[in-house]
């Protein structure tokens, strides 16, 4: 055993135990912590394909897991689409009207979909993602507002295999372009704006200027919101003062209107980038039936780069199968979420909590 692997077997284990109040316990999902840990100690192969069972698999997997000390792969040979078990197999079931999300807006809107519902409009995108020649492994990052569409954009990258990356929209221009260049994403899909603490925050300016001298971005698909912008807010940009464009001053003290009635937004932008915009709508046209790619398990699933508040921002990657079987078990067993429970989520998409 390598030093490097003794210390991680060392912080591995945790001696402390902090039983929970007794009606806690009496109520959770999870009965019996002692034996379900004993279980896993005694079998741990065994007991993740338990696990894995529960989901629809293309093909099962060969080997449960393989660890050389630093690397992992979990569910070897296996291949499935995590789309197919967060929304088909509810699609297709009793299910299919049950609210998946409900979305609760900066102004007091209020939106519920259905599996079903939402199963159609990630399709849609899906197969608008294609017209654009979005395929399999292809990165996208996306830089969107908490809405209903910024998942949609999630998950129907997930439905082709493309792998996305979201970027929290509270990052200014450096950062984004930063993280777009990194994982060498040929689509940005963006918000015109975002709503935060009573403001109205203009993406779309960060975004032009993001992808400024960026050839290997092909597309920016743009979901507009501009004409829900509070009458009263001005626009205001994310990120440092020092992260503002140069020349966008004009176009801010300009608050409260629609782009149309102030100096065209096209002349803060290079045509180059006006050619390489569509409209999220545009890619919201085409037909509700699309086929999920099989992936391998250890497919790439999504890139999330941490915060950088410790140096250069880290793309963490995660994986069709691990992810999905994992976070479905520490959801239920960790957090006691069950299917009747509404999860309350006030984290951006940009974070991996959201």
């Amino acid at each position: 055993m390598t030093d490097a692997t003794e210390t991680i077997e060392k912080l591995s284990h945790e001696e402390n135990e902090y039983p929970p109040p007794k009606i806690v316990a009496e109520n959770a999902l999870l009965k019996d912590a002692k034996a379900e840990y004993k279980r896993w100690e005694e079998n741990p192969d065994a007991f993740w394909a338990a696990e894995a069972d529960k989901f629809v698999w293309l093909k099962k997997w060969d080997k449960v897991s393989s660890f050389d000390g630093v690397n992992h792969e979990w569910f070897i040979g296996g291949k499935t689409n995590i789309t197919l078990n967060m929304l088909d197999r509810h699609a297709a079931s009793d299910k299919k009207d049950k609210t998946a999300f409900i979305w609760l807006g900066e102004n007091g809107e209020e939106r519920k979909i259905s599996y079903q519902e939402l199963l159609k409009l990630v399709c849609r995108f899906a197969n608008g993602l294609k017209s654009l020649n979005v395929k399999k492994s292809d990165r996208v990052v996306i830089y969107m507002p908490l809405t209903i569409e910024g998942i949609i954009a999630m998950l129907a990258c997930a439905r082709i295999g493309a792998i996305h990356s979201v970027v929290y929209a509270g990052l200014g221009q450096t950062a984004l372009r930063d993280r777009i260049i990194d994982a060498d994403s040929k689509i940005v899909i963006a918000g015109d704006i975002g709503f935060r603490r009573g403001k109205t925050i203009d993406l779309e300016t960060i975004v032009d200027e993001a992808v400024k001298d960026l050839p290997s971005v092909k597309k920016i698909v743009l979901f507009r919101r501009l004409s829900e912008s509070p009458a009263t807010g001005g626009l205001t940009f994310a990120g440092e003062p020092d992260e503002i464009p140069h020349g966008s001053v004009e176009y801010l003290e300009d608050a409260g209107k629609n782009k149309s009635e102030v100096s065209e937004h096209d002349s803060f932008v290079d045509a180059d980038i006006l050619n390489r915009e569509i409209d999220f709508a545009d890619l919201m046209k085409f037909p509700a039936e699309c086929e999920a790619e099989a992936m391998d398990a250890e497919d790439i699933l999504f890139i999330l780069y941490t915060s950088g508040t410790t140096g250069k921002p880290k793309g963490v990657v995660h994986v069709h199968g691990g992810y999905m079987v994992g976070t479905t078990y520490h959801l239920k067993n960790f957090f006691d979420v069950g299917d009747a429970d509404i999860f309350w989520c006030m984290s951006d998409i940009g974070w991996i909590v959201g």
